[in-house]
């Protein structure tokens, strides 16, 4: 059960944040604010500097793995130890944490805040225990000791500060294989600055449906 439901979210991992970008624009500075500011503009922009730190950190992941990681399929190709892999285990989604954390915290909504972190982390706490055991069937011991030796998602200090674990980039391979994911960071950045001009001009969108709502039944 637990390795069905993992597979599932692994194959389906491009589109699980969907449903938190269509509900953004109605959610956008609405009350209970986390942060209570009138102009959140600062906000938008500390929060897009996360956003840009999580894509470099998976550029910076993708330039060793190669395109492997854009596949859907349980295949694999060598056991990758060296480079961001010897800081963590998963780069690839502690980078995808930045990137949708900072997103998220643009809503500046508590209750949307709590809830997509919590599905996150739900959703690649079953992510990685199916592929720590599609590695774990296909590299044995190499990988067990890799395991007990290396972080899943957050480094451990001493390895941060290791130059060895940043040679070897090689952006014309992480480009090719992140286009598509740049194009979604432009996305998550674009959309609470589009919100966020909106909000000043008109109202928003949520307003607009209860306006529309409230005029049918009255």
């Amino acid at each position: 059960m637990f390795n069905r439901f993992g597979k599932f979210l692994f194959k389906k991992r491009s589109v699980t944040p969907l449903p938190f970008i269509v509900v953004f624009p109605f959610i956008f500075g609405k009350a209970p604010l986390l942060f209570p500011v009138e102009d959140p503009f600062w906000l938008l922009v500390i929060c897009s500097v996360f956003i840009i730190y999580g894509e470099a950190v998976r550029m910076g992941a993708v330039s060793y793995i190669g395109s492997i990681s854009r596949t859907r399929g349980t295949a694999t190709g060598n056991l990758i130890v060296d480079g961001p892999y010897a800081l963590c285990r998963n780069p690839l989604y502690a980078g995808n944490f930045f990137i949708f954390a900072g997103f998220v915290f643009t809503a500046n909504n508590i209750i949307y805040i709590a809830a997509a972190l919590i599905l996150f982390f739900i959703q690649y706490l079953y992510i990685i225990k199916f592929e720590e055991e599609v590695l774990r069937e296909k590299f044995g011991e190499t990988y067990l000791v890799y395991k007990r030796s290396v972080p899943s998602i957050f480094p451990r200090p001493e390895a941060v500060f290791k130059l060895e674990n940043y040679r070897g980039f090689n952006a014309g391979r992480a480009i090719k294989s992140e286009r598509w994911t740049l194009i979604a960071v432009l996305l998550f950045i674009a959309i609470p600055f589009i919100c966020y001009y909106y909000s000043r001009v008109l109202p928003s969108p949520f307003d607009r449906v209860l306006e529309i709502i409230t005029g049918i039944f009255s």
